[in-house]
Formats: structure tokens, C-alpha cells, sequence
């Protein structure tokens, strides 16, 4: 029996690929989920099954750790230690064959820790989208830091592309190295001929900002609020709780909002694909949609000083742009992405892990 363990809306998005096989083979797995997102509408459009487990409902929203730098890293810590032990309790009682974690998140870390804190009968893990490095670690915070926890124990690691594996086999770890691609491409495939080929005439900018080193500096906010009010497109503002709570805390919500500037909540995957579809362009600081970008062809704007995905960059598609004024912006938006070639696989990553998750449980 294999346990899939995570925590945000991003991790499901990248693992259901995996979900959707494993039914599909008939292997039997129990979903755990430790409750930093709500995800009850993406389990909903994705057609998975509800957690089997759910760790933490207390504050069951997206945005859990609010507040200033050091507050959000100490309630992160707190929760990290007691989802560990909760997550111990639940292996050593349905004592899985294997765990399944992906990502970069406190989730995937915390499960990667208490799996290995079992002395007898331990679980094998297996790390999905393992070896992505920024060689930073405040830059993206915690995630370069998660990764690396999670790389250095974990049984099985699936690395996504060939970059991926030569961080791996530069460093100390534990597990054996697996090329398997890029899950996102799965998931991207899965909606593709349904819902997101569809384009608008009407041509508009995404903006988007949620991580802790951008949204705990003001000066970096306000810079990324001048840019996309000054842009000569229409702009649609994707808003993360805690990156609203950080705007209203620092006094610039009121310029959004007093701008052209369209201000959306989160939304639904395929949703949310299909705008990216149809757009000229994203600036964002996340990482999967650096990927999503070159699956799609669009210009991605990355608003950090490093990412953990130099392909994107290498492929034309992403640049980094937090150094960047609006002249360049706009340069970059205005190129064409057409015959870029994706760097993240073919679609069949999800098919490949659990063939190797699958050849372990023989």
C-alpha cells in the first residue's frame, strides 16, 4: 500500500497525476492530508477521492502562516513539530509499503522526517520533483531549504529533468536517483483538449506574488505594484490570502485598488490555465508556473533574483525580472514563444514513478 502525503493546493495539482494511476492499476493508497490549503474544490475538479487522513483542520484555509517574517517562521515550526509526530502515529498505525511526497513545501519535508524517525518496519519513501536547486537558501524561503531536507533522506528520488539529476549526484544523499519528467506536463496534458485551448482577443497581463521573501519586503512589493500599475496592458491580479493581508499591512492595497488593475481571487486549475492560456504574459514568483509557461508557450516574468528552474530560462521562455523596469517588461511580453521547445518531459512522468513504486512493492 502506498500513502501520499501533502499539504497545498500546488502539491496536488503535481501529484494527482500520480493519484489517477495508481487507481488506475488498482494499487491500493491512502491520501493524507496535513492541512496548510483548503483543497476541497481542486479535489472536486481533478475527480480524486477526499483524505483519508487530514491532519490539521484548524485553520483549514489557504494562508496559514500570517504576520511579520519571524512570526510566520515560528508558527511554521509549531505546526511543522506537531504535524510530525501526528504523521509518525498515522504511518506506524496503516503502515504503508511506501510514502509519496512532492515538492518544496513544510509538508513534504515534515513527511520525509517523521517517515524517517520510524526505527522499525520504516516506510520507503519516495520524493517527487526531486533535485531542483536555487543554491540559495532565503531565496525561496523555505522552499530551497524543504527541498534539500527532503532530496538528502528519501529513498527513491524523482528527478524531472537532467539538471535535476546533476544537483542530485553532486551531493550526499541517501536514495537512488530515477529520470522520470515533470508531472506538471501530466497534469497540464489532462486538461489541454477539454478546457484551456480556447484564447481571448482581448490581450491582458497576469500578476501573481505569494513567496515569504517578496511579500515580508516592502521595498520589493512595491516595486512589483508600480510595475503592473504602470504597464500599458490590462492587468489581472491573482491574489494569495497572505499576500492580500501583506499589501493591506503595508499600505498598498488602496493603489490596486484605485487602479485599472483586475484583482481575482485563486482560482480552479483548469481555470486557471485557461487564462493563462489566453494571456500575453505572466509575472509571477511561482515556480510551477514557470514550467506551466513553457508547457503553454507564454512569457513568464519571474519576480526573484534566482530560480530553481533554469530550464525555463535557458528555453527563452522565463526571465528574471525583479532587477527589471517596465520598459523591459513590456520588451519581453511583446516576443514570440511559438516554437520553444518544453524542457519538462512528455506527459508520462506519473506513469513512470509508479512503475518504479510498483516494481519496489513485488
Amino acid at each position: 500500500m502506498i500513502a501520499v502525503v501533502l499539504g497545498t493546493r500546488a502539491e496536488l495539482i503535481k501529484i494527482f497525476p500520480i493519484m489517477k494511476e495508481l487507481d488506475k492499476r488498482e494499487i491500493p493508497w491512502t491520501f493524507i492530508h496535513t492541512g496548510q490549503h483548503k483543497i476541497d474544490d481542486l479535489i472536486k475538479e481533478l475527480k480524486i477521492k477526499q483524505p483519508d487522513v487530514k491532519l490539521d483542520i484548524s485553520e483549514y484555509k489557504t494562508g496559514k502562516f500570517k504576520g511579520n517574517l519571524f512570526k510566520s517562521i515560528l508558527d511554521a515550526s509549531v505546526w511543522s513539530l506537531k504535524i510530525c509526530l501526528k504523521l509518525r502515529k498515522v504511518f506506524q498505525k496503516i503502515k504503508p509499503d511506501f510514502v509519496v511526497c512532492q515538492g518544496d513545501t513544510l509538508a513534504t519535508a515534515v513527511a520525509v522526517i517523521a517517515d524517517r524517525s520510524i526505527v522499525f518496519k520504516r516506510p520507503k519513501i519516495g520524493h517527487v520533483e526531486a533535485g531542483l536547486r536555487s543554491y540559495d537558501l532565503f531565496e525561496p524561503f523555505p522552499e530551497e531549504i524543504s527541498r534539500r531536507i527532503s532530496d538528502k533522506f528519501s529513498d527513491f528520488l524523482f528527478a524531472p529533468t537532467k539538471d535535476a539529476i546533476k544537483n542530485l549526484k553532486n551531493e550526499f544523499r541517501l536514495g537512488k536517483i530515477y529520470y522520470t519528467g515533470n508531472t506538471i506536463v501530466d497534469a497540464v496534458n489532462y486538461f489541454i483538449p477539454q478546457k484551456i485551448k480556447t484564447r481571448s482577443r482581448t490581450k491582458y497581463v497576469i500578476a501573481q506574488i505569494h513567496r515569504q521573501e517578496n511579500i515580508n519586503s516592502y521595498e520589493r512589493m512595491k516595486k512589483f505594484v508600480d510595475i503592473i500599475t504602470k504597464l500599458p496592458y490590462k492587468v489581472i491580479l491573482i491574489v494569495h490570502g497572505n499576500t492580500e493581508y501583506k499589501l493591506k499591512e503595508m499600505n498598498l492595497w488602496n493603489t490596486l485598488r484605485k487602479s485599472n488593475i483586475k484583482i481575482m481571487k485563486l482560482r480552479g486549475y483548469a481555470s486557471f490555465l485557461k487564462l493563462l492560456n489566453s494571456s500575453t504574459g505572466i509575472i509571477t514568483d511561482s515556480g510551477g508556473v514557470q514550467e506551466e509557461c513553457c508547457i503553454l508557450k507564454k512569457p513568464c516574468l519571474v519576480f526573484r533574483q534566482k530560480t530553481e528552474r533554469p530550464e525555463a530560462i535557458r528555453a527563452g521562455v522565463a526571465t528574471l525580472m525583479i532587477d527589471k523596469d517596465v520598459d523591459d517588461v513590456v520588451s519581453f511580453l511583446k516576443k514570440d514563444f511559438r516554437k520553444v521547445k518544453n524542457p519538462f518531459g512528455d506527459g508520462k512522468a506519473a506513469e513512470r514513478i509508479v512503475d518504479y513504486l510498483e516494481s519496489g512493492l513485488e
